[in-house]
């Protein structure tokens, strides 16, 4: 690698370091109780939980890495997140060498730097499988890419084309679509050789046989998909949606935004093209047309994905089709190689790309910072609150919000509050339709499993008690109709985590009958700032 490639490279893991360091585990990080697994808990307890009661709806793969990590370093955030830094850090490296080999170092350092400004850069430092599936993804694409054009001492290129696409297909269920852009790089070749690669075949056949591994643990989340309604079948608009967020990421932009960002990107592209057009006697291309083929097919993701659900899944979001920004990086460079031929553009590119690392980078970690600090304070309660506490001392805190609980467990300076926290599962006839159900199901299989700090809901809700009950800042929990069922009387009493502490009163079992207008349970106030955290 060239002295700036290198720079960009140790940026990025800077930037992706120093966020992950100032970052809180956010929704979904926590892995579903696999924090609350204890270092004496074996393997196999955690295989057979996958397939009986699933308490993560990620492949097993991840999940096994996850608990090995543990199980090596003990919980923490940075351990959640190191594959994801990793991962990512490997894509950007697996994209510099892939691309070099098709142009040179100078649209090869481009193609590095892209992901770091591209809206996947969330998921660099975040504890999901995203990142790591950017790697493996990445990895296999450049041990495909060394297999077809070397003939000889190609065995570690053809082993590690099959264990990265074993892995990737047990970290990310969507990674089966990697299949289709490589068997068609792959046809491609076959055609304009006139004869089948047979040991490149039988690596593609061996990373396939990699879903065999998955597929007891995808039977095991039937449940799940029940849940979902045919509602989430996805919009035609997915499409150019999922290319904005690759873009731009999670920023909520308006509708006129949107298409300035998409008219912008549009020109650049034929700028582009047509420049490359005109200047491509300054660079060698070494593009085999197998090669274009699956860049194409990779960078179209987003369609494969939306085909996807509407064959199968029926359900599809942004993050899903991540591997569309290793395709659109790789072709990006190679339009600019030419460009970056004029002694001028090619001197001034790396700077420019540096700077805006750094910059988007320092703004983003600014941001992290300010919400984090917002997010630990809001823990901290005032004297009012802290004297409800104190006349419940010893007694549980119920939690209706799965990360409301793992964050006040995870992180509340009080080891008192900490033991307290209780997480209450909601009752199946309150699981809700589409987006969330999988949360609530994923609630009650830890009550299941027997995980401390985890109760039913009737366990919390029996008659004749008042017990505290920490409620979400948004009135479409399943709270808000169980509380009503049980004609329960709700008396705000503090604030945690900038959401209402509540005393609740179960009525006795006669009061409660249908038609005892023994008490009204009140809302949660409206939303806040904790509800952006939460949505992000």
């Amino acid at each position: 690698m060239p002295a700036a490639a290198i720079a960009l490279l140790l940026l990025s893991a800077a930037v992706a370091l120093v966020r992950s360091h100032y970052q809180v585990l956010g929704v979904d990080e926590y892995g579903f109780g696999l924090l609350d697994f204890d270092r004496d808990s074996s393997l196999f307890r955690l295989l057979h939980v996958q397939l009986t009661t699933p308490l993560s709806l990620d492949p097993i793969g991840y999940n096994v890495l996850e608990y090995a990590l543990i199980q090596l370093f003990g919980k923490g955030a940075f351990v959640l997140r190191l594959p994801a830094i990793a991962g990512y850090l490997v894509m950007q490296a697996c994209l510099f060498y892939f691309v070099r080999r098709l142009a040179d170092e100078k649209a090869a350092t481009v193609a590095l730097a892209i992901p770091a400004l591209a809206g996947t850069v969330v998921y660099s430092a975040v504890s999901r499988p995203y990142g790591l599936w950017l790697g493996l993804s990445a990895l296999a694409m450049l041990c495909w890419q060394t297999a077809a054009r070397q003939h000889l001492r190609r065995t570690a290129a053809l082993v590690g084309l099959a264990l990265s696409l074993v892995a990737v297909v047990n970290t990310q269920y969507y990674a089966v679509l990697l299949f289709v852009p490589l068997c068609a790089g792959e046809a491609v070749r076959c055609l304009e050789r006139k004869a089948v690669d047979f040991p490149v075949l039988a690596s593609l056949l061996i990373g396939m046989s990699g879903l065999l591994i998955g597929l007891p643990f995808v039977k095991a989340t039937a449940p799940f998909r029940a849940l979902h309604t045919p509602i989430d079948n996805p919009s035609i608009h997915f499409i150019p949606h999922a290319y904005l967020w690759l873009v731009v990421g999670f920023a909520a932009l308006s509708v006129r935004a949107q298409h300035l960002i998409g008219l912008g990107t549009a020109l650049l592209l034929l700028a582009l093209a047509a420049g490359f057009v005109r200047l491509r006697s300054r660079v060698v291309l070494r593009l085999p047309s197998a090669e274009l083929v699956f860049l194409l097919l990779l960078s179209a993701f987003p369609l494969l994905g939306y085909v996807l659900a509407l064959a199968a899944t029926h359900y599809v979001e942004g993050r899903f089709i991540q591997p569309a920004v290793i395709g659109m990086a790789a072709l990006l460079a190679i339009l600019a190689a030419p460009l970056l031929q004029q002694r001028s553009v090619g001197r001034v590119v790396p700077w420019l790309l540096f700077l805006a690392i750094a910059g988007t980078g320092a703004a983003n970690i600014r941001t992290e910072r300010s919400r984090s600090r917002s997010m630990l304070a809001s823990l901290i309660p005032d004297r009012a609150t802290q004297a409800s506490l104190d006349q419940f001392r010893g007694r549980p805190i119920y939690c209706v919000n799965h990360f409301q609980f793992e964050f006040i467990h995870y992180y509340s300076p009080s080891p008192e509050i900490r033991s307290r926290v209780t997480l209450v599962a909601p009752r199946p006839s309150d699981f809700p339709n589409g987006p969330g159900a999988d949360v609530s199901r994923q609630t009650a299989n830890m009550v299941v499993d027997g995980l401390p700090n985890v109760v039913t809901y009737a366990a919390a809700s029996q008659p004749g008690t008042e017990n505290l009950f920490l409620f979400p800042d948004y009135p479409d929990d399943w709270s808000v109709r169980a509380l009503a069922d049980s004609h329960a009387r709700i008396e705000p009493v503090g604030k945690i985590l900038a959401s209402m502490l509540a005393s609740v009163h179960f009525p006795p079992a006669a009061e409660a009958e249908p038609g005892n207008s023994a008490a009204t349970p009140v809302s949660p106030p409206p939303p806040n700032s904790a509800r952006e955290i939460d949505s992000r």
